[in-house]
């Protein structure tokens, strides 16, 4: 017998009635926390909880106890105040006992789509804010950084001043550029080109003034 337990830091784990055995079903990721296990009926399974801090959206998934396979998420976005209860249900049907093996998979099939999320530093001057450092980071669907990608970006000043820049992202999914001395005003960033990632067109910048 086991118990399935949570850790806001850490992710979801299960652990003996009696304090031993410790066990991690599921590990939290970066802009991911899993929380909330409920036990299936023959304990072969948990449902728990994906918060994706990202965007604030909350889903439901399914993982083995053992943690093999990863999580399978089972559904839409559920952000509310009551989507932290929740039971299993039976269907009225069996399991089948011959199943059809999953299918291959697709190498030509679309990788998750990656989104450019843009951010702004300064440096320099007696407010740092002399020369103007423009991040851009690519994560895909799954919050996680994609790494080795080509990005060009055009940077503009609402005065009409335009840079353009091109850079690989590092381990991290990012890619920094920078304007010297760059003038007081408002920026705002447009993506060009993504090389080598799928990228969704999606950006998001909330621009910058200085």
């Amino acid at each position: 017998t086991r118990v399935g337990a949570s850790f806001h830091d850490s992710g979801v784990y299960t652990i003996r009635p009696d304090g031993t055995d410790l066990f991690q079903v599921i590990g939290n990721r970066q802009n991911r926390t899993y929380r909330n296990p409920r036990w299936a009926p023959g304990s072969a399974h948990l449902a728990v909880s994906r918060e994706r801090l990202r965007d604030n959206e909350l889903h439901v998934g399914v993982v083995a106890a053992d943690g093999a396979g990863g999580i399978t998420i089972v559904t839409g976005d559920l952000s509310s105040p009551w989507a932290t209860s929740w039971a299993w249900r039976a269907t009225g049907s069996a399991p089948d006992p011959d199943p059809e093996p999953d299918p291959e998979p697709d190498p030509d099939s679309e990788s998750p789509a990656v989104l450019a999320v843009v951010s702004y530093s300064g440096s320099g001057g007696p407010n740092q804010d002399r020369h103007l450092h423009v991040t851009v980071a690519l994560e895909d669907d799954e919050g996680d950084a994609v790494s080795g990608t080509s990005v060009s970006a055009t940077v503009t000043h609402d005065g009409g001043a335009v840079h353009s820049f091109t850079g690989t992202t590092g381990s991290n999914g990012a890619a920094t550029f920078t304007w010297n001395n760059a003038p007081a005003g408002c920026y705002s960033v447009q993506i060009d080109t993504v090389d080598g990632a799928p990228w969704s067109g999606a950006t998001q910048d909330d621009g910058h003034c200085k």
